[in-house]
């Protein structure tokens, strides 16, 4: 049994082609038969109005009674050879002047006559009449004559007999009929090899899908062999392979440093414990081997909490608190908490400018903690690490730059990927994290609405935040509490050997 499926393309083409093609057959058959109705409507009112001026113009010639009395003579020799034509003249008293023998139709249709429309055709009013089995034009009209007592007017009923028409307008009916279905069968099939020829194509670039796989995303369709409808269909197709190519190189790149990632620090709580484990030991001893567990595991479990949080942000279940935040204090109050270490190292951090935004607190504080780190853990000794802060337009900006050395234009775009490293050679120490700081980084500032860049040159490194700024009433706040009596904004905070350390700054928690 031959199942249809309706969401087929090529069904849906052939009953639309079927369907179109019906219904000009039709529209086209009835302006046919109509035309052609009109036609015979129009010939046979010709035919009429002929007799009825023939039937004024013997009515015209009388002059006396000798001559009406002789009419009806001169009206039988006008009507042979018209045997479908029917005559009745009927005087104003209501007599029968003449009546033609096949004259069926009483002026009214007698009862069983019907008529089913009137026209008005050559100057005439046509009625067309159905009585007894028969079809009609009928038309009435007066038909004045002048005697020696007066004049007076006769009322003539002059019909024709259109039996002939109308079967031949039957056999037009039923054959217009015959032909619409046969056509619209007939437009159907065709509209069937057309859309299975059109959509070849299509069937074409399907097969070339089926034939890519997870080891062929390299697989490109040829666009210039298909036709333009479909062009852009592939052109996205191409850049969907290429975008999934791409997240496939990451993902196994990702699984990769992760697999690694984890190695290291499980590798070292096993070379731990077997070490400990493989001679009797003091108590002081396997306290050390318990510390250095301990710290292994306080990095596993940062990384972890890392990792579910851009899982978090991956499904869009980051959703920031959104308060006030003014950037020179978070700024300020970090620099605090790396005072310490940019004091071993000599290094000066200074700050610029102010600005407030709306977003969670914590998140972009951890945000621009990373940023910071990174900038301490990268800068040679000496140094100056500038943090510049500013407002253009709708957007408040922040620009870290540290005089570091300069990285390769090839490694800048993978900055904020996962676990990337721009040596991979290098082991990065526990000191260093995860490797997870610029990608979690950038995920909270887009769960902010921002946008963070990087660019790197002989001059050192910078990166620039964007955050959409605070409405006027929220940035008023913003600054209302974090200010302090002694502090003036325009100018640098700055710490480390170079400035003296802001004595009012937050405590990074």
């Amino acid at each position: 049994m031959i199942r249809l499926d309706l969401r087929s393309l090529t069904l849906r083409l052939t009953l639309l082609f079927g369907a179109t093609s019906t219904v000009v057959l039709v529209l086209i058959g009835c302006a046919f038969y109509l035309s052609l109705e009109r036609h015979f409507l129009h010939e046979d009112a010709i035919e009429l109005r002929g007799k009825m001026e023939l039937l004024r113009s013997l009515v015209a010639r009388m002059r006396s009674e000798e001559d009406f009395r002789a009419l009806s003579a001169r009206l039988e020799d006008a009507l042979i050879g018209h045997h479908n034509l029917s005559l009745r003249l009927v005087a104003p008293d209501g007599r029968t002047i003449y009546s033609d023998a096949g004259m069926a139709l009483e002026p009214p249709p007698a009862s069983g006559a019907a008529a089913a429309r009137a026209d008005v055709v050559e100057g005439l009013t046509i009625e067309s009449v159905a009585s007894a089995g028969h079809f009609y034009r009928v038309t009435r009209f007066p038909v004045p004559v002048t005697l020696a007592g007066g004049s007076r007017e006769l009322r003539a009923t002059l019909a024709m007999n259109v039996d002939h028409h109308d079967m031949f307008m039957a056999r037009v009916r039923d054959t217009t009929l015959i032909s619409v279905v046969a056509g619209a069968l007939a437009a159907a099939f065709l509209g069937w090899v057309a859309a299975r020829a059109g959509i070849a194509p299509l069937r074409r670039f399907s097969s070339s899908i089926a034939r890519i796989t997870a080891d062929r995303l390299d697989t490109r369709i040829a666009a210039q062999d298909l036709p333009p409808e479909l062009v852009p269909l592939a052109e996205s197709f191409n850049a969907m392979l290429a975008r999934l190519e791409e997240s496939f190189r990451r993902l196994k790149e990702f699984s990769s440093d992760l697999a690694h990632e984890l190695r290291t620090p499980i590798s070292a709580l096993m070379t731990q414990a077997q070490v400990a484990l493989s001679r009797p030991r003091s108590v002081e001893d396997y306290r050390e081997a318990l510390y250095s567990t301990v710290e292994e595991c306080e990095r596993l479990a940062r990384m972890i909490g890392d990792m579910l949080f851009l899982a978090k942000a991956d499904h869009g279940l980051l959703v920031p608190v959104r308060e006030p935040i003014e950037l020179r204090a978070e700024i300020g109050a970090l620099y605090d908490f790396y005072d310490a270490l940019v004091e071993s190292k000599a290094i000066e951090l200074v700050v610029t400018g102010s600005g407030v935004i709306e977003g969670d607190r914590i998140m972009v504080r951890r945000a621009l903690g990373n940023l910071l780190s990174n900038a301490v853990r990268h800068a040679p000794s000496g140094s100056t690490i500038r943090t510049a802060i500013g407002r253009r337009e709708s957007e408040v900006s922040l620009a870290m730059t540290n005089a570091g050395s300069p990285i390769a234009d090839e490694h800048l775009p993978r900055l904020f990927d996962r676990f990337y490293r721009v040596d991979p050679s290098r082991e990065r120490s526990s000191a260093e994290g995860a490797g997870l700081g610029l990608a979690i980084t950038k995920t909270i500032v887009a769960a902010h609405g921002g946008t963070i860049a990087v660019a790197s040159g002989p001059e050192g490194t910078r990166f620039e935040v964007r955050f959409p700024a605070a409405r006027a009433s929220d940035e008023e706040a913003g600054r209302r509490m974090t200010a302090r009596p002694s502090e003036q904004p325009p100018n640098p905070i700055r710490s480390g050997p170079a400035g003296a350390r802001d004595d009012g700054a937050i405590t990074f928690p």
